[in-house]
C-alpha cells in the first residue's frame, strides 16, 4: 500500500513539475496579446491555456471537463457501433457515429498539436507583436503611411468577412444537432430503443449504460451531448480564427513589401534629400543616391526574410492539423453524399437535410483550409509581379544585382503544404469536390 502511495506521489510531483515548467516558459506579453485577440476563447478551448498560479486551477478544471466529456462520449460512440454491428445494420446511424468519432478525434489532435507547439506560437507572436519591416525613407514607420494604413483596413474588412465562416458552421452544426431530434419529438416514438439498446430519440443516437428515454436520464444524455457540441465548437472556431489571423498577417506583410517596392524611388529621394540639403537635382547615376536606393532595397530583402520565417512557422502549425482536416472532411462529405442518396430513395427528407448540412459544414471547413493557403500563394505571386514591374533601368549595376538575387529567390510561388504533400489551395479543394461529385454519380448510376 505504501509503495502505491509513493508511486502516486511521484506521478503527481512529475505533473506539478511539468506545470511549473509551462508556467516558466509562458511569456506575459505574448499571452496578453492572445487574450486581446481571442478573449476567453483561447483559455476555454485549451488552445493556449495559462499555467500561471492565478489561472492554473481554472485551466485544470477546463482540461478535466473537455477530457471527461469528449472521452466519455467517444467511448459511447464506439460501444454503440460495436453493439449495432453485432445485432443489426443501420448504415445511416453508422455514418453519423463515424462522423462524430472523427470530429472528436480531430479536436483532441488539434488541442495536442497546438499545445505541443507552444514555443513555435510564442516565437511567431513575438515577431508579429511589433513592426516586422523597417524601411528607411518613410516619414516615421512605413506602417503609418497612407498606403499601409489603407491595406491594414482592407485586411480588417477581410477578417470580418471571414467571420461569416464560424457563424455558418454554427448554423450548420445546430441543424445537424437539433433537426433530427425535433423531428422525432414531433412525430413521437413508442419505443425509441433499437435491438442494440441504442436510443434513437437523442440528437446523436447512442447507447448509454442507463435509461435515457425519459426523466433525469434523458436530461443527462441531452446535457452531455450539448456539452460535447459546445466543446467541439469552441475548439474548432478558435483554431479557425487562429489560422485565419496568422494567414492574414502574412498577407498584410506581403502587401507592405509590395508598397515598399512601389515607393522605392520616392522614399530613396526623400532620404537622399534629407542627407544632402544643398542638392536640388538628383540624377540616377549619382553614386550616393544609388547607395541610398541600395539601402532601401536591403530593407525590403530583410523584411521578406522575416516574412519567410513567419511562413515557415505557419507551415509547422498547419502540417498535421490541416492534413487531418482534409482527410476527415473528404471522408465526411463522401459518406454524407451516400446517405443523401439513400434518404432520397425512401423519401426521408429530414435525413436529406441533415446530411446536406453535415456535408456543407465539412465542405466549408475544407474551403477555409484551402483559402488560408491560397491567400499566401496569391500574395507571393503579386510580389513577384511587383518586382518585375519595378523601374530597374534606374538602378546601377550593384543595385540591379541585389534586385536580381531577390527576384530569383521569389520566382516560385509559395505553396503551403498540409502534411508536407497536400497543397493548401483552391485547386486542391476543387479536386476534392470533383472527386465527391464523381463518387455521388457513380453511386447513383450503380443504384
Amino acid at each position: 500500500m505504501g509503495s502505491r502511495v509513493e508511486v502516486v506521489a511521484q506521478n503527481m510531483g512529475s505533473v506539478t513539475a511539468k506545470m511549473d515548467k509551462w508556467e516558466k516558459d509562458e511569456q506575459e506579453d505574448v499571452m496578453k496579446l492572445f487574450k486581446e485577440k481571442y478573449g476567453p476563447l483561447i483559455q476555454l478551448a485549451l488552445i493556449f491555456p495559462s499555467w500561471k498560479s492565478s489561472s492554473r486551477s481554472s485551466t485544470i478544471m477546463i482540461f478535466v471537463l473537455h477530457s471527461v466529456v469528449l472521452l466519455f462520449h467517444w467511448m459511447l460512440i464506439m460501444i454503440s457501433i460495436k453493439r449495432s454491428l453485432e445485432s443489426e445494420w443501420n448504415f445511416e446511424m453508422l455514418t453519423i457515429w463515424i462522423h462524430f468519432a472523427f470530429i472528436v478525434f480531430f479536436v483532441f489532435i488539434v488541442i495536442f498539436c497546438v499545445n505541443n507547439q507552444r514555443s513555435t506560437y510564442f516565437r511567431q507572436y513575438q515577431i508579429m507583436s511589433n513592426d516586422i519591416g523597417h524601411h528607411r525613407g518613410a516619414d516615421g514607420s512605413i506602417y503609418e503611411t497612407d498606403g499601409c494604413i489603407s491595406e491594414a483596413e482592407n485586411i480588417k474588412r477581410e477578417m470580418l468577412l471571414y467571420m461569416i465562416i464560424p457563424v455558418l458552421i454554427f448554423l450548420f452544426a445546430s441543424t445537424v444537432y437539433g433537426l433530427p431530434y425535433i423531428s422525432k419529438w414531433l412525430e413521437g416514438m413508442e419505443n425509441p430503443y433499437t435491438l442494440a439498446m441504442v436510443n434513437m430519440n437523442l440528437p446523436v443516437p447512442a447507447w448509454y449504460p442507463f435509461p435515457t428515454h425519459a426523466g433525469l436520464g434523458h436530461f443527462t444524455a441531452m446535457a452531455g451531448q450539448a456539452l460535447v457540441a459546445l466543446s467541439v465548437g469552441v475548439v474548432l472556431i478558435t483554431i479557425i480564427l487562429l489560422f485565419l489571423t496568422n494567414a492574414l498577417r502574412i498577407k498584410f506583410e506581403f502587401r507592405v513589401i509590395c508598397y515598399a517596392l512601389q515607393t522605392l524611388f520616392t522614399r530613396s529621394t526623400t532620404l537622399f534629400l534629407q542627407m544632402q540639403h544643398d542638392m536640388k537635382d538628383i540624377g540616377n547615376s549619382e553614386h550616393s543616391y544609388q547607395r541610398v536606393i541600395g539601402s532601401c532595397l536591403v530593407d525590403i530583402v530583410v523584411h521578406h526574410r522575416a516574412v519567410s520565417e513567419l511562413i515557415s512557422i505557419f507551415e509547422k502549425q498547419v502540417f498535421f492539423t490541416c492534413a487531418l482536416g482534409y482527410m476527415v472532411g473528404t471522408i465526411g462529405v463522401g459518406l454524407s453524399l451516400v446517405n443523401i442518396l439513400e434518404a432520397m430513395k425512401v423519401g426521408n427528407y429530414v435525413s436529406v437535410l441533415t446530411f446536406s448540412m453535415m456535408a456543407s459544414m465539412e465542405t466549408l471547413l475544407m474551403f477555409t483550409i484551402s483559402q488560408i493557403g491560397e491567400t499566401i500563394t496569391e500574395e507571393s505571386v503579386k510580389l513577384r509581379h511587383q518586382v518585375y514591374d519595378i523601374e530597374w533601368h534606374k538602378l546601377d549595376t550593384q543595385n540591379r544585382k541585389i534586385l536580381l538575387i531577390f527576384q530569383t529567390a521569389i520566382t516560385e510561388p509559395i505553396i503551403v503544404k498540409a502534411g508536407g504533400v497536400i497543397n493548401m489551395c483552391l485547386d486542391t479543394f476543387s479536386n476534392i469536390m470533383n472527386m465527391s461529385y464523381s463518387f455521388f454519380n457513380l453511386m447513383t448510376n450503380t443504384n
